[in-house]
């Protein structure tokens, strides 16, 4: 494919150890933000550039520190059938990632990513109990974020 583009962007991951595709997609995401933020006249984008470049210690951290909760969270869930994934706005794309490649590829679970919004227009009826639900809150900032991107992508 890089023949095939003026200007490939290789995007350098590490090897993937457990689910497949996670470090490619930080890293992608993180490349696209960088050329994003660096092209913008975003009046934040230089505290934005500066903290996607702690996000790998970021990351390294969290995994050591939840690593237990994570196994626990994985043996209470273990026998589910179904999880659904919800998520608005920035966050859509990640929770069909984690529906798709995390639940459906990696622990061969059945999964179904929805947006949030549509979540309340049929499926609220199998919201019973013990059915997972996996929610990805984009907060207000994030939100307001996302508007001005769009804008700045439109004009």
């Amino acid at each position: 494919m890089a023949r095939e583009v003026d200007y490939p962007i290789v995007t350098l991951g590490d090897t993937e150890t457990a689910i497949l595709g996670t470090k490619t997609f930080i890293t992608q995401l993180a490349c696209l933000y960088q050329i994003l933020f660096k092209a913008s006249d975003y009046d934040e984008k230089d505290e934005i550039l500066n903290q996607l470049i702690q996000i790998p210690d970021i990351i390294e951290n969290l995994l050591k520190t939840t690593e237990e909760d994570n196994k626990n969270l994985a043996y209470d869930f273990k026998d589910e059938y179904v999880f659904y994934c919800l998520g608005s706005g920035v966050n859509f794309g990640l929770a069909y990632k984690i529906a798709m490649t995390m639940l459906m590829e990696g622990a061969i679970k059945h999964a179904c990513p929805l947006y949030s919004a549509e979540y309340r227009h049929g499926l609220i009826e199998r919201a019973e109990d013990d059915v997972p639900l996996i929610f990805l809150d984009a907060g207000q900032h994030l939100m307001r974020l996302q508007k001005e991107l769009m804008t700045m992508l439109i004009k």
